[in-house]
């Protein structure tokens, strides 16, 4: 029998806008960490995130892993937007 691993995260980012008015958007990625990692540059970028199993909320995980990966205190409700993406499944 198959068990589905899920995982949720933040994905942070911000709307600059320069002196010519012209606008951008810089997006906060994590170089993934371990042994596996170490010296690999290519696809080795992702959004910080956490697995979570059944008996918690993509939600509550996603704000647990940005305060263990960077200490950022985001929470629904906060202040700050949250939207839902959905779910896609990992390619093996």
């Amino acid at each position: 029998m198959s068990r589905s691993r899920r995982s949720a995260g933040l994905l942070l980012f911000r709307v600059t806008e320069e002196a010519a008015g012209e606008r951008d958007v810089e997006v906060l990625i994590g170089h993934m960490g371990g042994p596996f990692w170490a010296g690999r540059e290519e696809a080795a970028w992702s959004v910080p995130k956490g697995e979570y199993g059944p008996d918690e909320s993509a939600e509550a995980a996603a704000a647990g892993s940005s305060r263990r990966s960077w200490g950022c205190r985001c929470r629904p409700g906060s202040g700050s937007r949250w939207a839902s993406p959905g779910s896609a499944a990992a390619r093996r």
